[in-house]
C-alpha cells in the first residue's frame, strides 16, 4: 500500500486544509466539499474561514498561524481527538515580488517561514496519526502477500544458522525450519495483537 494512496471517493472522508481562506486552498476545500468530504479549513483569518463555513454546510473552521509550531500541534491534537484525518493539505503560501536593489531580509525570511517551515511544522504534527491510520489499513486488509514476503525475507536471512527449529512430519522425519520463520510468526502475532488493542 502506498504511503499516499489515491482517493477516488471523498464521501465520509475528513480533510484538513491549512491555508484555505483564499486562492487555491479555498477552491480546493470547496471542490472537496462538493465531492462529499468533511472539510476542516485553517488560516489566520477567522473572518474568512467563517465566511467559508457559512456557505459550506458541515465544514469546520480552525483558525491557525502556521508559523506557531505549538498552535499547529495543538490543532492537530484537537482534530485527532475528534476522529481520523483521511487527508491533510498544506496550501498556505506567501509571495511578495522583490527587486534585487531593494532586498527585504525580513520578507525573505517570511517566505521561508510560511512556505517551507510551516509545512514542516504541520507534517511533524500530523504524521504520527497518518502513519497509524496506514498501519491499521494494512493490518485490516490482511495482505497475505505481504505477510508471506516478510516470512520469506526472515527465513532467507537465517539460512546460515546452525541451530534451527524443526517441523515433525511423522514417520521419524523432521524438516528444519530457519529461525527466521519462527521469528516471523512471532512478529506477525505481535502486530495483530497490537492492532486489535488499538482498534478496541
Amino acid at each position: 500500500m502506498a504511503l499516499n494512496p489515491r482517493m477516488l471517493d471523498w464521501h465520509g472522508r475528513t480533510v484538513w486544509l491549512v491555508g484555505a481562506s483564499t486562492g487555491i486552498g479555498r477552491a480546493t476545500a470547496s471542490a472537496l466539499h462538493a465531492q462529499g468530504a468533511t472539510v476542516v479549513v485553517s488560516a489566520r483569518s477567522a473572518v474568512a474561514l467563517q465566511a467559508f463555513v457559512d456557505t459550506h454546510p458541515g465544514a469546520r473552521a480552525l483558525p491557525l498561524d502556521v508559523t506557531d509550531t505549538r498552535a499547529v500541534k495543538a490543532a492537530a491534537q484537537t482534530l485527532s481527538a475528534q476522529g481520523v484525518l483521511d487527508c491533510v493539505l498544506y496550501c498556505a503560501g506567501h509571495y511578495h515580488a522583490m527587486d534585487t536593489s531593494r532586498m527585504d531580509i525580513a520578507d525573505l525570511l517570511r517566505h521561508n517561514e510560511i512556505n517551507y517551515l510551516g509545512a514542516l511544522y504541520l507534517l511533524d504534527a500530523v504524521l504520527p496519526q497518518l502513519l497509524l491510520m496506514l498501519l491499521r489499513l494494512r493490518l485490516l486488509a490482511g495482505s497475505l502477500a505481504g505477510t508471506l514476503l516478510l516470512l520469506l525475507m526472515l527465513c532467507l536471512g537465517s539460512q546460515n544458522n546452525s541451530e534451527r527449529s524443526a517441523l515433525n512430519l511423522g514417520f521419524g522425519r523432521t524438516v528444519p525450519l530457519p529461525q527466521g520463520f519462527v521469528v516471523g510468526l512471532a512478529v506477525l502475532a505481535v502486530m495483530l495483537m497490537a492492532s486489535s488493542a488499538s482498534l478496541a
